[in-house]
């Protein structure tokens, strides 16, 4: 399965613009697990498309491509959210050296001349209902990956959010891919002064499936 053959499927089963909008949205939602791979910021579209499963930014940047393959005006607006939405949604020692902010991506698509945001696609909707529960239970505002306010679900018309909300800068950072925002001196995703992509390369040489199994055991 490759990205254009996503795309040239859900525009033949869309009736209109719209339905096409939220089609591909739930393509990547239903499709792509949220989840960490050794790839990390370095990875394409097609990658994520062949790994199943992206982070955040890896997920933001497929939907991006996929909108702009359908025809549609589409770009990434990186904000900064707090780790602690990270908080048991990831093992803890890896949780304590990340930056206290986190660059993250919401995808941005213009419908009607207006730019509507959404980062709404990052969670199945098992993984997310999943994390929701995990969070009520525990009584916090954010963590297990997502905040109260966070839902799984786009209109394609209207902002909506899974780990980004309204009250963040959503014009500050606007980058045409992920590969021009990794490029970018604001992009702090790094421990110790080294960007994750470079930290991870050694792991992908010979310990792909443990990584995977270590840093996503909190997910499912």
């Amino acid at each position: 399965m490759t990205p254009e053959l996503i795309i040239n499927g859900l525009t033949t089963q869309a009736n209109n613009e719209s339905e096409l909008l939220i089609s591909i949205h739930d393509w990547v939602r239903d499709n792509v697990e949220f989840g960490f791979t050794v790839d990390f910021e370095s990875v394409t579209p097609n990658k994520t498309v062949q790994h199943k499963m992206g982070h955040c930014n890896a997920q933001a940047d497929l939907f991006r491509y996929l909108l702009v393959l359908a025809g549609f005006d589409a770009r990434l607006s990186f904000v900064f959210i707090n780790k602690s939405i990270l908080k048991q949604a990831i093992p803890r020692e890896v949780y304590f050296f990340l930056p206290n902010n986190l660059f993250h991506a919401v995808t941005q698509v213009k419908v009607s001349d207006e730019w509507i945001s959404t980062d709404s696609y990052i969670f199945t909707k098992e993984q997310f209902q999943l994390q929701q529960n995990k969070l009520i239970k525990s009584g916090a505002s954010e963590g297990f990956g997502i905040h109260q306010k966070s839902v799984f679900e786009w209109d394609g018309k209207t902002n909506a959010f899974s780990q980004a909300d309204d009250s963040l800068p959503l014009y500050e950072n606007i980058f045409a891919d992920l590969t021009e925002a990794n490029a970018s001196k604001n992009n702090n995703n790094k421990l110790f002064g080294i960007h994750f992509n470079h930290l991870l390369k050694p792991i992908s040489l010979s310990g792909n499936q443990y990584f995977k199994k270590y840093i996503n055991q909190y997910l499912n």
